[in-house]
């Protein structure tokens, strides 16, 4: 792992800010401090390479990664974003399935993997937190399947904004309320999101204008957009079973209240 380890921060400091371990015993979150270590990536840095046995398990604590796969004619494809609180790594298994660049500059929590195992086969609170996190891996699968299953590009990146809003609610940093919506800061740039939503970059700025001529979003900035309607969004999306998310009803809510 090449990166900038951060040293002399005092252990209790090291997993401040990732609140799923809040939940564990006193003596689980001494001995994972006493694990921990923190490093720092700059934007483009390699995290993990595919096909490689990591000896370290990470979870990110601030900024955002991206998963990408190279395909057999060299292009690579974005598979999934990872960001505060996801943890990333093969727990009693094999090697890494694709690589792991950081998209923002980010700081992780890496766990060396052995003791890190042997600490979770003997604290069933770890287990579960780990459980919870595969869970939430493959729901963030589904939610890439659903958005790539949209056949417009625009259909598309109304899901992507949409998972957006449901899964990043609570990261201040993503998301803000603004005077006459909900503001969403798209933390990797078009071209990586015209892999992620597999078209052309040209084809992702047509679809922002055609969403913002829809009434849905206003336009910021390239990287930040002003979501007006998020019903209007998900029916644009074609996906209604987004609004499920608990998360995204509240917002609609907020949302309405404020217009």
């Amino acid at each position: 792992m090449v990166s900038t380890h951060i040293a002399g921060r005092d252990n209790a400091d090291r997993l401040v800010g990732l609140h799923q371990f809040a939940a564990l015993s006193r003596e689980a979150l001494t001995e994972l401090n006493a694990l921990c270590r923190i490093h720092r990536y700059e934007p483009g840095q390699t995290v993990a390479v595919d096909g490689e046995h990591n000896d370290y398990i990470g979870f990110v604590k601030s900024g955002f990664l991206r998963m990408q796969k190279t395909l057999s004619d060299g292009r690579q494809h974005i598979v999934g974003l990872l960001v505060d609180g996801d943890m990333f790594g093969q727990v009693f298994s094999g090697p890494l399935h694709f690589d792991i660049e950081s998209a923002t500059e980010a700081h992780i929590c890496a766990f060396k993997r052995v003791p890190f195992e042997a600490l979770l086969e003997r604290t069933p609170e770890l287990e579960r937190l780990v459980m919870l996190n595969l869970l939430n891996e493959l729901d963030r699968a589904r939610d890439w399947m659903l958005i790539l299953s949209g056949q417009k590009v625009s259909c598309r990146l109304a899901g992507f904004l949409l998972v957006m809003c449901s899964r990043f609610a609570d990261i201040d940093h993503v998301l803000t309320k603004g005077r006459d919506g909900l503001d969403v800061k798209i933390p990797i740039n078009r071209t990586d999101l015209a892999h992620l939503l597999g078209t052309r970059t040209e084809s992702i700025s047509r679809a922002f204008h055609a969403l913002q001529e829809a009434g849905d979003l206003r336009i910021l900035k390239p990287n930040l957009v002003r979501i007006l309607d998020l019903e209007a969004l998900a029916s644009h999306a074609g996906e209604e079973e987004l609004l499920a998310s608990p998360n995204l009803r509240d917002l609609v809510r907020v949302i309405k209240r404020r217009a």
